[in-house]
């Protein structure tokens, strides 16, 4: 087992700190300190995983070897969620996940190899025949955790008050109900960062104008890793603040 020394894990801190102030409301959750990872949420693990990882970890883990593994896991895991690569790229899907696998062998023992981790390699059938490994739960009832706990307005008699909230929904179900738009555009940061997948751009909405949107087109954009694949495939970019466009 390879540990992560402690002035790394402070630099680590001083990352998630600094961090938070660019994450957009997409995220749930703003990452707590590694002091409280065993309390972290599943919402906190998915994103250091799929997003804040490759920037957190960058040159502080115990060896080059662990960095580029979770590189390796990280970008399978990132296809795998993506509805629009979950089975075009089923081939690689499996072959970066059994290599991930082998690898938490090699770096941290066969201890670590537990039913958690052999069952990975079955992840990229689950999301071949779904197309997105978002769009299936072995635990479905936890989408409804949060509709439940909304419905309980207060902890004196709890279960008449979760009727209640029940008998509002219903009502609210029977008229009319606005929806919010697909599609948001915000002018403020840190909601105003955009990455066309499609066409490998980066914008920056600056102003809303009738109904056109000012941004800031990034150019030169440059991949931020070019292993285990270039990572603009799964829209992670380098951009420069001082090279842009207006569009």
């Amino acid at each position: 087992m390879c540990r992560m020394s402690a002035r790394n894990v402070q630099v680590l801190d001083e990352r998630i700190r600094y961090i938070q102030q660019f994450m957009p409301n997409v995220f749930n959750r703003k990452l707590r300190a590694s002091i409280e990872l065993n309390d972290y949420k599943y919402a906190e693990l998915r994103q250091i995983l799929l997003y804040t990882g490759k920037l957190l970890l960058l040159d502080i883990t115990a060896c080059r070897e662990q960095y580029e593994h979770f590189l390796l896991f990280s970008v399978a895991c990132t296809l795998m969620i993506d509805p629009e690569k979950a089975i075009p790229f089923h081939s690689l899907e499996v072959h970066l996940m059994n290599k991930a696998v082998l690898g938490f062998d090699e770096l941290y023992g066969s201890s670590f190899m537990t039913y958690n981790v052999h069952v990975q390699q079955h992840m990229p059938e689950v999301a071949a025949v779904h197309g997105s490994r978002d769009s299936v739960s072995a635990y479905a009832f936890e989408n409804h955790l949060g509709t439940i706990k909304r419905s309980v307005t207060s902890s004196h008699e709890s279960i008449a008050s979760l009727v209640k909230g029940v008998h509002r929904r219903r009502a609210n179900l029977m008229g009319h109900v606005l929806q919010q738009p697909k599609v948001q555009i915000h002018v403020t940061k840190p909601n105003n960062i955009y990455v066309d997948h499609h066409k490998n751009k980066v914008y920056e909405a600056v102003a809303l104008i009738v109904d056109q949107v000012k941004m800031k087109e990034f150019l030169n954009l440059h991949n931020f890793f070019e292993t285990p694949i270039p990572s603009s495939v799964i829209g992670c970019y380098i951009a420069c603040n001082s090279q842009w466009s207006i569009t």
